[in-house]
């Protein structure tokens, strides 16, 4: 375990105790999954278990979060969750894919959302890493669960794991059409993006220096880097742009 982890976990670490971290096959990469009130729980993760496996393989840490102050039937949905959820963790079979179930629900509700959940996960996925000795050149990359990855995604990120490129990188995506949305709701969806398209552009343009998308779904960090910032914030809205920019 590094010094740089032990630091960051005596002043920032939220990894609840009744958490817990897996000790089994060590692996440099891994992907977090904040999972609330979804209708399809594990969509994503059961397309991370169909993707090529990278040969040093790779962890999947679910986290299944709420706040306290749920009405009865939402938190009905998530506790319904956190049983699909868990259940496919343990059923997973992939050769060198570890899938990890975080139950965090009945967060406080005064901090409870998006922010913590990944910090939770982000936490959870750097002290596994210290443990089995993979940090600091380990990669923590972030979805959403409703997102749909390639089959080559996790083995683009230890492609990018090991070029010795930038601490942090912004993933291509995109936001689906073809879902059958009216042709309002499609064009409102690509106006959207090409707006983010074209921020990004512009501060090429202007040569700024942090000229990269801040989609929280579609981002990377090095562990190192991850420990040096001071990992995730809790923020319940735009903590991947201000934490992409730390």
């Amino acid at each position: 375990m590094s010094d740089a982890f032990e630091r960051y976990q005596r002043r920032f670490t939220v990894l609840p105790q009744s958490l817990g971290v897996h000790h089994g096959q060590s692996a440099s990469l891994a992907v977090v999954v904040p999972i609330y009130d979804e209708p399809e729980p594990t969509q994503t993760l059961d397309l991370l278990s169909q993707c090529a496996m990278p040969q040093s393989g790779a962890s999947v840490f679910a986290v299944v979060n709420g706040p306290q102050d749920l009405d009865p039937a939402t938190r009905a949905r998530i506790d319904a969750n956190w049983a699909a959820v868990s259940a496919f963790a343990d059923a997973v079979r992939h050769p060198g894919l570890t899938v990890m179930a975080l139950d965090a629900r009945g967060l406080p509700s005064k901090r409870a959302g998006v922010g913590v959940a990944r910090k939770i996960g982000m936490d959870a996925a750097v002290a596994r890493m210290a443990l089995r000795g993979d940090e600091p050149e380990g990669v923590i990359a972030c979805l959403d669960a409703d997102c749909q990855v390639e089959k080559n995604y996790l083995e683009a990120l230890d492609g990018w794991r090991c070029s010795g490129a930038d601490a942090g990188a912004a993933l291509h995506f995109e936001h689906p059409l073809e879902h059958g949305e009216s042709s309002f709701l499609k064009r409102a969806i690509a106006e959207y993006e090409l707006g983010l398209r074209y921020y990004v552009l512009g501060m090429e343009y202007a040569r700024l220096h942090f000229a990269y998308h801040t989609v929280g779904s579609s981002m990377a960090v090095r562990a190192g880097a991850y420990l040096s910032v001071g990992g995730m914030n809790q923020r319940k809205a735009g903590e991947d742009f201000y934490f992409l920019h730390k």
